[in-house]
């Protein structure tokens, strides 16, 4: 089965209440509004740490009339203060699992909040990036990842923290839920990775300025620069396989 018709095509939203974790660039809420307005759902939450009004408008206009469905939040997922105990359906956690997982362990907080928020019997659908290969041999995804990582790392902080998935599926358990499904997708090659790689540039630049070490700035800058010719040279992004796991709370 597809990840998508996993995720979402097999997924009940009828007279469902809907939380979305997190917003980010707004993905996945614009794709569960299509599938509430098909399936006659509720509502959706789309919280998110930090919403930006410039983000939250453009996900309007790609909402469109489905944006009566939404509603946005500024919250911490790993505490989700603002929403009810037992008010909502269905946790949808989508591509923003390694980003949870920071400082480690981190990620049982967010667990835990989705797990209070739930209804009795309600469904927690997680979606993520298998961990990667240590290989920076053939690919500039690699090296701009773990660039990324040493970076923030030399900061005294976490960039992102892949978690495999029988490691999740061990953690859901211990914290009240029932794993009842679980698919993966292979890695691709993504030939549109331009704004990709110009925003990731701008990112890490703005990044290094903040390093305490001046020495390391100017390596890092160069290390930068190559490795945006070396995505250039290939052509594409590897983009990592991705896994999806269903389970209810008991």
């Amino acid at each position: 089965m597809h990840l998508d018709d996993f995720v979402y095509t097999s997924t009940d939203f009828e007279d469902k209440r809907v939380l979305d974790a997190a917003t980010g660039v707004g993905g996945a809420t614009v794709r569960l509004a299509e599938r509430l307005a098909e399936d006659g759902g509720k509502e959706i939450l789309s919280v998110d740490i930090d919403q930006e009004q410039d983000t939250v408008e453009s996900i309007r206009e790609d909402l469109d009339e489905k944006a009566s469905f939404v509603t946005f939040i500024e919250d911490d997922i790993h505490s989700l203060k603002k929403v009810e105990s037992k008010s909502i359906d269905i946790v949808l956690c989508d591509d923003t699992i390694i980003f949870l997982n920071r400082p480690p362990l981190a990620v049982l907080r967010a667990i835990k909040a989705f797990h209070r928020v739930l209804r009795e019997g309600g469904e927690l659908i997680i979606v993520s990036e298998l961990p990667d290969t240590p290989d920076a041999s053939h690919t500039g995804e690699w090296r701009r990842w773990h660039l990324a990582k040493a970076l923030f790392e030399l900061r005294g902080e976490t960039f992102a923290e892949s978690i495999p998935p029988e490691t999740l599926k061990e953690a859901l358990s211990c914290s009240g839920f029932i794993v009842k499904g679980e698919e993966t997708s292979p890695g691709w090659m993504n030939t549109d990775y331009e704004h990709i790689i110009e925003e990731w540039e701008a990112i890490m630049h703005h990044e290094i300025t903040l390093l305490p070490f001046e020495e390391l700035k100017r390596p890092f800058r160069e290390a930068v620069d190559r490795v945006k010719i070396q995505v250039e040279e290939d052509g594409y992004l590897d983009a990592p396989g991705k896994y999806a796991i269903k389970c209810i709370k008991q």
